[in-house]
């Protein structure tokens, strides 16, 4: 793997500020800082420091630890998927070598996942080093998520088809392994994202409202509230939510071994959501950049105007409850005009390098 581009630390202006969110310097009720919303004192929120947009190839994931160690992955404009990591000091611009749309990533103990378009699995060593896995090439890998260097899923489907498309993998450390979908699963197009608490208490979610549970032994067929697709799965020590939604947005919580509508009113599709302990958790989605944080039992549509007329694709959010959000003109072919923003302090993660 070549690194073809770096930024270092930028100590002038900000690129721009034109995303919808907000970072705020307070604290909440529950003395959490959160970069969300209105803080307590009802003081303006600050802006988002925009770190890239239109970018060549729309952004559609982002994962880490910490600002130290955060991958982003995208769109492949043409010249091979955008593939950026942020070791603390500058971002790196990948070239992985590969082809093909990278739609999630997972930074695992030793090594970064990534999966994606034509069935690939990109498996990013500590040395640079990349190892390329085809699993089908009808078949797009939306999700993979895992607990350890052997026990991780893959998921996705061939949307070609009309029905029975979706499909998923378990990685044992040796051998990719397809899993035998429970009816009611197996019909359905696709299979978007897998997360999970441990290897035995895992979720995955797909089009249809279709969800399922792994608990280490088998996998079952978990009903919905919804029959709209549910596009992400994310969760915390004491909640997990999924988002989706079609003409209006779709959020799930899981209660009880059960997923419970939480919907909040006129509120527009979901695409991504991201819990983090300690934080109030985040969706993003379509309709300019939508993005509403969860306070107390109220998800709540960030108060700053929209200023993007791109759609987000994923957040994270880091352990100060700061969040990075991505996306892009990600609603048709080819998906390109990436954007990323940052809602924490803009000394802390520089601008993207250019390709």
């Amino acid at each position: 793997m070549r690194r073809v581009a770096e930024a270092g630390r930028l100590l002038g202006p900000v690129l721009g500020c034109w995303l919808l969110t907000a970072c705020v310097g307070g604290t909440d009720s529950e003395g959490r800082t959160d970069s969300s919303i209105v803080d307590d004192t009802g003081a303006a929120p600050e802006p988002w420091t925009v770190l890239g947009e239109r970018l060549a190839g729309a952004m559609l994931s982002v994962a880490g630890a910490n600002p130290s160690d955060l991958w982003l992955v995208g769109a492949d404009p043409g010249d091979g998927p955008l593939v950026y990591h942020h070791d603390g000091s500058a971002w790196t611009l990948l070239d992985t070598a590969t082809l093909g749309d990278l739609w999630w990533v997972w930074p695992g103990p030793s090594a970064t996942w990534a999966a994606g378009a034509q069935g690939r699995i990109l498996r990013l060593d500590a040395d640079g080093e990349v190892e390329e896995t085809v699993l089908d090439e009808a078949v797009t890998l939306f999700g993979i998520w895992g607990t350890a260097e052997d026990r991780i899923w893959a998921v996705g489907g061939d949307t070609n088809r009309a029905s029975h498309g979706a499909r998923a993998w378990s990685w044992d450390g040796e051998d990719w392994t397809p899993i035998d979908l429970p009816d009611g699963v197996l019909e359905q197009l696709a299979l978007y994202k897998v997360w999970g608490r441990s290897a035995d208490d895992v979720h995955v979610v797909g089009t249809g409202g279709a969800a399922m549970h792994g608990d280490g032994e088998t996998w079952s067929r978990v009903e919905t509230p919804t029959s709209n697709n549910l596009f992400t799965v994310h969760g915390d020590d004491d909640e997990i939510w999924a988002v989706g939604g079609a003409q209006s947005g779709a959020i799930l919580r899981w209660q009880d071994g059960t997923w419970v509508d939480e919907s909040p009113d006129f509120a527009p599709p979901f695409n991504g959501v991201y819990a983090r302990q300690g934080c109030d958790p985040v969706a993003v989605g379509t309709q300019g950049g939508s993005v509403w944080w969860r306070r107390g039992d109220t998800w709540t549509a960030d108060p700053r105007p929209r200023a993007t007329p791109y759609d987000l694709h994923a957040a994270w959010l880091d352990d100060t409850c700061h969040a990075v959000t991505v996306g892009g003109a990600i609603s048709a072919y080819p998906m390109d005009r990436g954007v990323v923003a940052w809602g924490g302090d803009p000394e802390v993660l520089p601008p993207l390098p250019e390709r």
